[in-house]
């Protein structure tokens, strides 16, 4: 072969591999513009609709993807698991306090052009209000306590006259014999009998059982679990609020406010979900809750479409902070009523931790010290997990 030939071989395998490198770049070229567009067209596609139309289509999908994780998850969750998931849940609300609602309490209404006497106050009021929050369902819980204390009684009492003794009289030989009527068998009771003999044969029977603390355990974290409901209302209801002053702002505002607000819902539905079935609720029964508290959103949606009209009218001036408005707010602030639904909010939720950490705080009697230990690593590992979940949400916003 010539010298000739080769370089022509040479050039022509390399225009060959140009030619091939050129064709899968224009290929990968075509690949990222294709996708480009459809992540442009993304919003367009989800949201098809006029703002106050796309705000409840938000909802819907805010809702929809826990629901669907919700349903996918076992009915029957073992004891371990639960305690587990029920840790989940407590990290995701002390994230959501500590990293979601108290920042956005103080840092919105942090202004440096108001007065010192004003910014003095404002922190007071929304203390306040979240000391209301934490108030108002310490007195809730305890009124449920109460009623569910003299349920407990009322069915405790119908088991002894139930259970009791049966007392029967006879004559013959001039005395008085009582007898007991056998107590059922109970997996959960232990039966101790004193007999004190007198001038007549009395035998008294003394049955305790731990039906009673099971009972009083099991209704605390029902009551719990009603709360946590309210509660996830009451913050589903400014969570409407955001996504439709999103979607009159503009449609990109709004598809990413409903995609932070679905990662930052997801793990506290779920461990919400946890919460529930602590507080004997089935899975069907934990499902309907969900749905009632995916309400509030929807709520909040349409008060937010409503306000949002009254200022298109001209009903409703936006406030730009003039002098007039300033002692408008609670307290002769420039804090609004509704400002205080985030702070309530924040109260709440540290209440419901309160009530949920003796939960967690309990140690199993039929464990051993090392089994025990592993189950309190294993329940803090998922505390973090909920509380680290939070912390990457919200610093991904």
């Amino acid at each position: 072969m010539t010298i000739r030939s080769a370089a022509l071989l040479f050039i022509t395998g390399t225009l060959a591999e140009a030619d091939v490198a050129y064709n899968q770049e224009k290929s990968v070229v075509h690949t990222l513009e294709t996708e480009t567009a459809l992540l442009q067209r993304l919003p367009s596609i989800l949201f098809p609709l006029g703002p106050s139309g796309n705000s409840i289509i938000s909802v819907l999908y805010i809702s929809g993807l826990p629901t669907i994780l919700m349903a996918l998850m076992p009915s029957q969750i073992g004891k371990s698991r639960l305690s587990r998931l029920v840790s989940f849940a407590v990290g995701g609300l002390l994230g959501d306090i500590f990293l979601h609602l108290l920042p956005e309490t103080f840092l919105s209404h942090s202004d440096v052009e108001r007065s010192v006497s004003l910014d003095t106050a404002e922190p007071l009021v929304l203390g306040l209000g979240a000391f209301s929050g934490f108030l108002l369902f310490f007195i809730v819980d305890k009124c449920l306590r109460i009623l569910q204390h003299e349920e407990l009684q009322d069915e405790n009492s119908e088991e002894v006259n139930e259970k009791g003794s049966s007392t029967s009289v006879s004559t013959s030989e001039g005395s008085i014999r009582f007898r007991k009527r056998q107590l059922q068998p109970s997996s959960h009771s232990h039966s101790h009998s004193q007999t004190h003999t007198h001038n007549h044969n009395h035998s008294h029977s003394h049955s305790h059982s731990h039906s009673h603390d099971d009972n009083q355990s099991n209704s605390s974290a029902r009551t719990s679990a009603f709360l946590n409901l309210i509660s996830d209302f009451t913050h589903n209801i400014t969570d409407g609020l955001t996504l439709s002053s999103a979607f009159y702002l503009s449609q990109n505002a709004g598809s990413t406010a409903t995609m932070a607000l679905m990662l930052h819902e997801v793990p506290h539905q779920i461990g919400d979900f946890g919460l529930l079935l602590q507080g004997g609720f089935t899975k069907r029964q934990a499902l309907k809750s969900h749905f009632i508290t995916a309400l509030g959103a929807l709520l909040g949606v349409i008060i937010g479409i409503i306000l949002q009209s009254e200022i298109s009218l001209g009903y409703i001036t936006p406030d730009n902070g003039s002098s007039a408005s300033l002692a408008a707010g609670v307290l002769e602030t420039t804090i609004a009523w509704k400002d205080l639904i985030v702070p309530f909010t924040s109260g709440s939720f540290v209440y419901i931790v309160f009530s949920v950490l003796p939960e967690l705080l309990e140690v199993d009697e039929t464990s051993t010290k090392k089994q025990a230990f592993y189950s309190f690593l294993s329940d803090l590992a998922f505390l973090s997990l909920g509380f680290t979940s939070m912390f990457y949400m919200e610093w991904n916003e």
